[in-house]
């Protein structure tokens, strides 16, 4: 508290001798950061036409606290109020706010039994916002009517410095049009009839996450910037909370009967609303959401409308430009234009998708394994090419070598996992070498061979448990998928054609990245059957849907293949861009022999991208995006469509901000382009 107003205090204290008599000096500082902390509560206590001043009396729950916590009689607390009220009032910040971890015991400890909270949350609001609810009574027409019906409940709010405490959110309803108002957002009935939830402007410093869970806003950003960063899974940035915060949970009080634990499906649940209520902000707009069914149903069409929008150009940092990712050259005719480059390639990264080969349709629930168009198909054999219809009870039909795959000890992981043990020690006995090249086969984190030695066709999947791996935990690690090959153990070893069956889900098959050569993101999509060429090609054709748009180089892996294509299709839309090999992968992937190749394809050939003896720009630079974009594997391997869309999309938009940034202090000059000029 300032010196002067320490002096004033003291100068009126002694006007009221029994009052000094009665309390030391500390508890008189106590009232007063008690009231500063409950300034913004106490002001609901007044006419809402009444924009300043304090309640003229405290309510009985707030002074019966304060006696609590100074010890004292409510009566005492009362005439303090009375003399004190305007100095404690104009003495306390505008917000109300002066917390620390004394004022949080207290509040925790002498608050709670009164249902004060150490925060309480109210509307921000004391008026209905539906332009249908005004007054037509002579002394407030055409005003606005107010809200009444305050409810209160508690909740536990999770706060970054604090840990979680006890708190109260007060709701306010309108008795005319039955809008419903909270602290982040009011519920009303649109035209058509149907109840929608719309947030207020901007981002709240705490998010309502569920009904008794309110996070702060900071604490989202903390968890985000996490896994951005690190690749924390939403699992493990609960962990790591529940951890640091361990003395709050243990000293937060039984009687709210709140779980002060945070969860990963609050974690999951904050992190959308709180990436969808920065979204709005930033295109200064509102978030509105319907008002049924759960979180996940309440949030999936907004998530697929962001999406949506960040097809093609759509996408921040679509039209980037820096020196690091672009040129200006010299025409023969001595005009200048510039020169972009970007990469484009593929990373294993994949959600459950129907197994039908190519088909978008959603799984109507995450266990299902087709699409509602596809649905029918689930009751034949899981044999890879087999169309029999399997009896009820079974998942494969009654040829005995599909039946003996189904034995639910044969494809174990741990059956899998001995018998190639067996077969490798048997076969390196027989023969020293021959068979073990066979037998080991490459895998990728989900154990799915990438070059089967035998056929083509997907592999089996069965369902097993596993631990925690790789650069974050999976979400559902209890129950997590592997992919791995099931057949017929009597079929004979050196047979050419093995049963394969599938009895679990078919998963996208990757996510496709075009990347500036700076490290910018410029678009992702996702590639459900292969990484096909024609796929590519529509890919480009929705990202740069103009010649002038698209970038003057773009490497690719297997760009020849790509410049074969779109030359046999007469596809002129490439015609200005050159698409070499990357300088990887033509040493390592392509063969000096393919004479197609080095004529069209050889990034040798473009004197543009060379300066001196280096190239001019980094070829690689989808490749050391992988590596950051592939640590999203495991958490995103069981999310639904809407929110795996969604959140690789906030990832690359939170990437790429911080590379602009490292560029701006590189100086590499990272501006965008008007979109005007490319489209």
């Amino acid at each position: 508290m300032p010196m002067i107003l320490l002096q004033t205090l003291s100068s009126t204290l002694s006007r009221y001798p029994h009052i000094t008599s009665a309390l030391p000096f500390s508890s008189f500082l106590l009232f007063f950061r008690l009231v500063a902390q409950l300034r913004t509560h106490l002001a609901w206590y007044r006419s809402p036409y009444d924009c300043d001043g304090p309640p003229v009396s405290l309510p009985s729950d707030v002074q019966s606290f304060i006696a609590a916590a100074l010890s004292v009689s409510p009566s005492l607390v009362g005439e303090l109020w009375d003399v004190f009220k305007e100095f404690a009032w104009t003495s306390a910040p505008a917000d109300g706010e002066q917390l620390s971890q004394d004022l949080v015991d207290i509040l925790r400890q002498y608050g709670t039994p009164y249902n004060i909270g150490v925060y309480n949350l109210h509307p921000p609001t004391r008026f209905c916002l539906q332009q249908q609810c005004k007054y037509t009574e002579p002394h407030h027409a055409g005003e606005q009517r107010v809200l009444s019906e305050s409810k209160p409940i508690h909740i536990v709010y999770f706060s970054r410095e604090y840990g979680p405490v006890p708190a109260v959110s007060y709701s306010l309803s309108c008795r005319r049009c039955g809008s419903h108002y909270y602290p982040t957002y009011y519920v009303h009935t649109s035209s058509n009839g149907e109840r929608h939830r719309s947030y207020f402007n901007g981002v709240p410093r705490a998010l309502h996450v569920a009904t008794h869970v309110f996070i702060e806003a900071s604490v989202c950003q903390l968890f985000t910037n996490a896994t951005v960063c690190a690749w924390v899974s939403f699992t493990n940035n609960a962990r790591i909370y529940n951890l640091e915060h361990e003395d709050a949970c243990s000293h937060f009080p039984t009687a709210w009967s709140n779980d002060p634990l945070l969860t990963t499906t609050i974690v999951s649940d904050a992190f959308f609303i709180f990436a969808l209520l920065r979204d709005c902000h930033e295109r200064a707009t509102n978030l509105t959401l319907k008002n049924d069914g759960d979180q996940s149903t309440r949030l999936e069409a907004a998530l697929h409308a962001r999406t949506a929008a960040l097809i093609g150009p759509g996408r921040e940092g679509w039209n980037h430009v820096c020196e690091r990712c672009c040129a200006t050259k010299m025409d023969d005719n001595g005009q200048s234009y510039i020169m972009r480059a970007a990469v484009m390639d593929g990373v294993t990264v994949g959600r459950p998708c129907c197994k039908v080969l190519n088909c978008q349709g959603e799984l109507p629930s995450q266990r299902a394994r087709y699409c509602e168009r596809h649905a029918d198909m689930d009751k034949t054999c899981v044999v890879v090419g087999c169309t029999v219809l399997a009896p009820s009870g079974f998942k494969t039909c009654l040829e005995p070598s599909h039946r003996e795959l189904e034995d639910s000890a044969s494809h174990s992981a741990l059956f899998q996992l001995r018998r190639r043990l067996e077969r490798l020690r048997k076969s390196t006995i027989e023969v020293e070498g021959q068979a073990v090249e066979d037998e080991l086969v490459d895998v990728d984190a989900d154990g799915r061979e990438h070059n089967p030695p035998h056929d083509k066709e997907d592999e089996g999947t069965v369902m097993v448990n596993t631990g925690l791996a790789g650069p974050s935990a999976p979400e559902d690690h209890q129950s997590l998928q592997m992919e791995i090959v099931t057949e017929c153990p009597t079929k004979s070893d050196e047979g050419n054609v093995r049963p394969r069956a599938r009895f679990g889900r078919r998963r996208t098959h990757n996510e496709q990245l075009v990347v500036a050569t700076c490290g910018v993101i410029v678009g992702r999509a996702t590639f459900f059957g292969s990484e096909g060429i024609d796929g590519s090609r529509k890919f480009l054709h929705a990202l740069y849907p103009t010649q002038k748009s698209l970038p003057q180089v773009l490497f690719y892996d297997n760009a020849c293949q790509f410049k074969k294509h779109v030359m046999h299709i007469k596809d002129q839309h490439f015609d200005n861009c050159a698409m070499p090999v990357d300088p990887f992968h033509a040493k390592t992937k392509h063969k000096e022999t393919d004479l197609f190749c080095g004529q069209y394809c050889n990034a040798a050939l473009f004197p543009d991208l060379i300066v001196g003896n280096r190239w001019r720009f980094n070829a690689s630079a989808a490749e050391m995006t992988n590596a950051w974009f592939g640590g999203f594997h495991a958490m995103t391997r069981e999310m639904r469509p809407a929110r795996y869309d969604f959140f690789l999309d906030e990832m690359i938009k939170l990437r790429n901000r911080m590379i602009v940034t490292e560029l701006q202090l590189a100086n590499t000059n990272p501006v965008d382009i008007p979109h005007e000029l490319l489209l």
